[in-house]
């Protein structure tokens, strides 16, 4: 007998640095492991060997050169031309307040969707990539704005360049009573990071209001949560489960 064919959806959060994805067979969705960008061809070959997606859903904050090669790979790799999703105006609860919405990042658009898609109460979203990023959401689901911080591991990198007589080493813990040059650059960048985070989430309390609520997704978010002030929730896919609700919309 000829085995029914399962409908196959791949999500994909392209950053800078990292790639995380999701497949849905059927009707349950899987999250993989996150892959460096640099190993994202192997993996291709490995994903169209087991099992070729019918839709691709593509959240990009890398850039529009890495937009055009992750095309251009869903294309050769899996035979599927991908569906990019922009931010919009408004959708799934959420206001874009931004003058020209495609503008703002996916990543933040649709981390803030799956943050509206839990809860209606007001909300600091963080998200702890190579770029931080920090925005608030109102009990109306309108987008106030946000800043964006390097992390500390760009911010490391960045001094290194301009003062090469410098070192960073390597953090277990954070410190503030650092003993060495390299210890002092690392955690100094850290720490720096943490307090700008503080500092955003604070002012958005006093205009939010004390049961604002945030969540903390990206790959550092379980090293910085344990060090802020504020309490805090954390979602290590928010971006992936912002996708996950678009998919469910769009052909």
């Amino acid at each position: 007998m000829k085995s029914l064919q399962v409908d196959v959806d791949l999500l994909i959060d392209l950053g800078n640095s990292r790639v995380k994805w999701a497949m849905k067979r059927g009707q349950e969705w899987v999250v993989g492991p996150a892959i460096p960008v640099a190993g994202l061809t192997d993996w291709g070959i490995t994903l169209a060997d087991e099992e070729r997606p019918q839709r691709v859903l593509i959240s990009n904050s890398a850039g529009s050169s890495a937009e055009a090669s992750i095309i251009t790979w869903c294309e050769s790799e899996l035979g599927v031309t991908p569906k990019i999703i922009r931010s919009e105006s408004r959708g799934f609860g959420v206001h874009n307040t931004y003058k020209n919405p495609s503008e703002l990042g996916a990543d933040r658009w649709l981390a803030m969707i799956a943050a509206r898609h839990d809860s209606s109460v007001p909300a600091v979203v963080v998200d702890c990539g190579t770029a931080v990023t920090v925005d608030a959401l109102d009990a109306a689901g309108h987008f106030l704005g946000g800043v964006i911080i390097p992390s500390n591991q760009t911010m490391c990198r960045n001094l290194l360049a301009q003062v090469t007589h410098l070192h960073a080493d390597a953090i277990a813990g954070s410190n503030v009573f650092n003993l060495s040059t390299g210890s002092a650059v690392a955690n100094g960048s850290l720490m720096a990071v943490i307090g700008g985070i503080d500092r955003t989430v604070e002012a958005f309390f006093e205009h939010m209001g004390q049961d604002t609520r945030v969540v903390l997704t990206g790959g550092n978010a379980a090293r910085i949560a344990p060090l802020l002030r504020c309490r805090c929730s954390e979602y290590p896919n928010l971006v992936l489960d912002g996708l996950r609700i678009v998919a469910g919309h769009v052909t």
